[in-house]
């Protein structure tokens, strides 16, 4: 049994379900990826190429890209899996780690490997969430990008249940077209953490499909029923939010960047870290640079749950849709302060 998803601009066929519940209605189109699971498993053996992409944190190398003779490249997740990418970028192979657990395998398969093919091939790709809105007949985009634990996925589904639909979670792919920025359309489900059970409890009594994924994480479908709302492309960005849960204040705090310190601060919030190929760096840093000239960038300490308020979420939709944001220098000093010490 094979998979087909339409998500992030690419046809991606896999026979492992990778749970980005895009399904891929025009069956005679090729696809632009094809996602093989291959006998056996890997040894992970020692890698020699040239390196592209090495993250090590506390004295583990977490994940690492090489690229062998021929354009041929390898990427590793200590422990899990390795993924072989053809050169052309059309077909990966993929085998387990000796006792790498598979559910987590699928779900890096469909994140941080579709991160990595697509900043590979020259897109724009941010470590974030993004959901369409619509409030007094304007339709509107808002996305949401940080580390890991800062909030992403959890404000992402709070807009969905004020209302909004899932653009992407997890994998933001960025678009300019014209004056506005768009996101691509990408996994229709977040992934919340158990400090947001509560909330994915309330929304799956709702009738948000609920399951459990493959590194126990609450799953929730958050993009609608599919229909002509669904297929309509996304509405451009009106603003990328970068959260800080806070629970020492009441009161939401929201200052916008400068397009300088924005493109700064993006560059320190990336899908995949410490790249070693120059070129993939400057690409995404003029990237930065010419999207934070079109969006605003906000830093947003947003009181935290749970509860999680509804009148919160409205205060920060508000301040998106109409600008309308206090000065506070300080917030910008701290929370360009928070981002590069995590």
């Amino acid at each position: 049994m094979t998979y087909r998803y339409d998500v992030y601009g690419l046809l991606v066929d896999s026979d492992v379900d990778l749970h980005l519940d895009r399904a891929a209605d025009d069956t005679a189109r090729s696809a632009d990826l094809v996602v093989r699971r291959a006998p056996g498993s890997s040894g992970q053996a020692p890698l020699a190429g040239r390196t592209v992409l090495e993250h090590v944190r506390d004295g583990r190398c977490w994940y690492r890209a090489v690229e062998l003779g021929g354009g041929q490249l390898v990427l590793r997740f200590d422990g899990v899996l390795d993924v072989e990418l053809a050169p052309d970028g059309r077909r990966a192979v993929w085998r387990p780690a000796p006792g790498g657990d598979e559910g987590v395998a699928a779900v890096l398969l469909a994140g941080a490997f579709l991160a990595f093919v697509l900043t590979w091939r020259g897109d724009l790709v941010l470590h974030g969430s993004a959901v369409d809105l619509v409030r007094d007949d304007r339709a509107a985009g808002i996305g949401f990008v940080g580390r890991s634990g800062m909030g992403k996925s959890t404000m992402a589904t709070l807009l969905c249940r004020a209302g909004g639909s899932l653009v992407t979670d997890d994998v933001l792919v960025l678009d300019r077209h014209g004056a506005g920025v768009v996101p691509r359309r990408g996994a229709a489900e977040v992934r919340l953490r158990d400090g947001a059970v509560a909330l994915a409890d309330e929304l799956g009594a709702a009738g948000a499909p609920l399951r459990t994924s493959g590194d126990a994480r609450h799953a929730l479908h958050l993009a609608g029923t599919p229909g002509a709302a669904a297929m309509r492309p996304p509405a451009p960005l009106a603003a990328l939010v970068i959260p800080f849960p806070d629970r020492s204040h009441d009161e939401l705090r929201v200052q916008r960047l400068t397009p300088r310190e924005a493109a700064i601060t993006l560059m320190r919030v990336p899908r995949l870290s410490e790249w070693q190929d120059h070129a993939v760096t400057a690409r995404h840093f003029a990237d930065l640079v010419a999207l934070t000239a079109q969006v605003p960038v906000l830093l947003a300490r947003v009181p935290w749950g749970p509860p999680f308020r509804h009148d919160v979420v409205e205060d920060l939709i508000r301040t998106v849709l109409t600008g309308d944001l206090p000065g506070a220098e300080q917030l910008v000093q701290a929370g360009a302060q928070a981002v590069g010490s995590e």
